[in-house]
């Protein structure tokens, strides 16, 4: 029962879903490499982004690939929230589940507008929000 209250508090990263590219090996979009994609990557278009869970802003800053990026602290699961245009949120905040937390960018290293979200537990997850002009 635990389990199932715990799902109940998930939120959607963002309001509309589109799925650009899905799970699974694919000829990577920047390096042409025929790699794994270890994500599903949807559309946005500077788009608002959602805590997926409940949690504490681990850390905000910019990374090369990544570019303008935010952690959260689930417990025992960190959410990574990256290419974004802007950050809502600063380190050590606490964030419900469908809290805004950025908006959808370009930032890192990308060839087209994106935000990545990814999820961290034993295993990765990791959502793409590809922006579309």
């Amino acid at each position: 029962m635990k389990l199932l209250i715990s799902f109940c508090l998930v939120c959607l990263p963002l309001k509309n879903l589109h799925i650009n590219s899905g799970y699974g090996f694919r000829v990577h979009p920047l390096t042409g490499k025929y790699a794994m994609h270890y994500g599903i990557d949807l559309k946005a278009r500077h788009d608002t982004v959602y805590a997926v869970l409940d949690g504490t802003v681990k850390s905000v800053g910019y990374d090369d690939g990544l570019g303008i990026y935010i952690r959260l602290d689930h417990g025992d699961v960190e959410s990574v929230y990256g290419h974004l245009s802007r950050i809502l949120v600063g380190p050590q905040d606490s964030v419900k589940a469908g809290d805004p937390i950025g908006i959808t960018g370009a930032t890192g290293r990308v060839n087209t507008c994106t935000s990545v979200s990814a999820i961290r537990a034993n295993t990765l997850i990791q959502l793409n929000f590809y922006m579309n002009y």
